[in-house]
């Protein structure tokens, strides 16, 4: 079965959300709880414009990490039944990948470049993003 893709103007919504125990940037789709509470009030443009600028935060924390074969990264998503945005960077889908709770870092290390460094470049990159989101939150 093939998963559907994500169009830039649906919610990054993982269904990992944190706010829900306290926190004011969700860790699993990096949106403040205001982003999230306002969602479905913003049009198609300022969703996928609040999309496009978190795709830019991502593929910059994620700069380390690169992706060898896109095509098998979308192919490996499938398997595991996870939804990636549509034309988005490859960093992008694997970062949604590895936010999901039906995913871990072992299944994708194929797909890199450094396979034995991508733990700990992940784990830099998610904390990266998560203090930037708060800093701006």
């Amino acid at each position: 079965m093939v998963m559907k893709a994500r169009k830039l103007s649906d919610s990054p919504c993982i269904g990992k959300c944190s706010t829900s125990v306290g926190d004011d940037i969700c860790t699993g789709c990096l949106r403040s709880l205001s982003d999230i509470a306002n969602w479905l009030m913003w049009s198609e443009d300022e969703r996928a414009m609040s999309n496009i600028a978190r795709h830019q935060q991502i593929v910059t924390a994620m700069q380390a990490i690169h992706v060898t074969n896109k095509e098998r990264l979308a192919a490996r998503m499938n398997e595991l039944r996870l939804r990636r945005t549509e034309g988005a960077d490859p960093r992008v889908w694997l970062f949604e990948a590895l936010s999901s709770s039906r995913a871990d870092v072992s299944q994708f290390a194929d797909l890199v470049s450094q396979p034995e460094q991508l733990a700990s470049q992940w784990q830099t990159a998610k904390r990266t993003l998560i203090e930037n989101a708060m800093a701006f939150a």
